[in-house]
């Protein structure tokens, strides 16, 4: 199954937490205070959830190596963990409370549906169509489509 990076939620109450840069900037970049699973590199994985009404949250890493990571819990509802040993391609949950399992609300990869679990993704990609232009404008299709038309009331 192909899994594409999809955007992340946001909160402005994520900006209360203390963040710590993954990638060793002083000033965290948009992808390390977003919510979800960051890799950071070198095995390093940073997760933030929001999850108000649990009292522990857990990174459950199922594969490749099954284990649970306590999270800490933050301001505003929030969890983080920073998690050794996790690689792209790492599949994981959330256990809330001990007993809840869920995947990640802002997962960037669902290999096995919106129930399973979640996938760790590295969001660099060497780019190789700097080249590219793009198209004339004389070249584009403009398309305009009317749902309603292809229904019994053409509305």
């Amino acid at each position: 199954m192909r899994c594409d990076i999809a955007a992340v939620g946001w909160s402005r109450q994520v900006t209360n937490l203390a963040i710590k840069p993954v990638s060793g900037h002083a000033v965290p970049t948009y992808s390390e205070v977003a919510v979800g699973a960051t890799y950071g590199a070198d095995g390093r994985c940073r997760f933030l959830v929001w999850a108000p009404f649990a009292h522990t949250v857990e990174v459950h890493l199922r594969a490749p190596r099954e284990r649970f990571v306590p999270m800490q819990q933050e301001s505003a509802g929030y969890y983080q963990v920073y998690a050794e040993e996790v690689e792209p391609g790492s599949l994981y949950t959330y256990r809330l409370d001990g007993q809840i399992e869920r995947p990640d609300p802002a997962s960037r990869c669902q290999p096995q549906e919106v129930h399973g679990p979640s996938q760790v993704v590295d969001p660099r990609f060497p780019w190789e169509d700097q080249p590219w232009s793009g198209l004339p404008l004389q070249a584009y299709i403009l398309y305009e489509l009317h749902v309603g038309t292809f229904t019994a009331a053409g509305t």
